[in-house]
């Protein structure tokens, strides 16, 4: 095997093993309604039902979920149970009619809870620890395999293309390994960071699944799915006995 040869087989791994990024237009959402104000820079719109009261204004993006800054207000005179998962998003087409997720099912994507998100992203964090231990392992076999390649060839003799051909191989593992490892770290170090910010950014949510006392009220962001073939999307938040929905329509992404 010649050294350019194994060069090049070298990049194209770590072409492989390189993660690749992507430009994106920022997503936007514009309330379509007759009564909406604008409040700190945000479009704010707000209905009322069966005594709940609901405030809401597009938040942004955060990883593939959009963030609605949300009060919800408690107007009876009894507790009143509410969660994220009350939410629902529901993507229109261009002619306001829902995307079908087959012949007679729109697709309806829930908000999510951020305790269980968070839960979700320590598991992540546990794999990662996991796949790192994992490739340490894998990467020592590969660079003792090397040295003891190399240690073989040196010893023998015979032909000398046999010897070349040992060292060379040797020399490759070990290289291999070392390349392989600087990648494995890197890699983890990205994804640890990426998982502790997740890990922040749902730990600070205050619009968790909650009793409402009466005459109070819970405010924070709430996260439904992303669906970028949407022209417009309808949030949802279920009652008991009717719905209060908000249409919006769908820029970027």
């Amino acid at each position: 095997m010649k050294k350019d040869n194994i060069f090049c087989i070298m990049a194209l791994l770590v072409g492989l093993m390189s993660a690749c990024t992507s430009t994106q237009r920022p997503l936007q959402l514009m309330p379509i309604a007759d009564h909406s104000v604008v409040i700190d820079g945000k479009t704010v719109v707000k209905d009322e039902k069966d005594s709940v009261k609901l405030v809401v204004s597009f938040n942004g993006k955060f990883n593939e979920y959009m963030a609605f800054d949300t009060e919800i207000f408690n107007l009876s005179s009894k507790d009143m149970f509410t969660s994220p998962t009350h939410f629902q998003l529901i993507p229109l087409n261009e002619n306001m009619s829902p995307i079908m997720a087959d012949s007679i099912s729109p697709i309806v994507l829930e908000g999510v809870e951020p305790r269980e998100k968070m839960n979700d992203t320590n598991y992540q964090m546990a794999l990662q620890d996991k796949k790192l231990k994992q490739a340490k392992v894998l990467n020592t076999v590969l660079f003792i395999g090397g040295i003891v390649a190399m240690a073989s060839s040196s010893g023998r003799s015979s032909r000398h293309d046999r010897y070349s051909t040992g060292m060379e191989l040797g020399n490759a593992m070990v290289q291999f390994a070392s390349v392989k490892r600087i990648i494995d770290h890197e890699n983890y170090y990205s994804n640890m960071d990426r998982l502790h910010n997740e890990r922040r950014t749902w730990s600070e949510q205050g619009f968790n699944s909650n009793t409402l006392s009466a005459h109070t009220s819970l405010r924070g962001d709430v996260f439904v799915p992303i669906f970028k073939n949407a022209k417009y999307v309808q949030l949802v938040y279920k009652l008991p006995n009717n719905e209060i929905t908000f249409l919006f329509e769908q820029h970027g992404e």
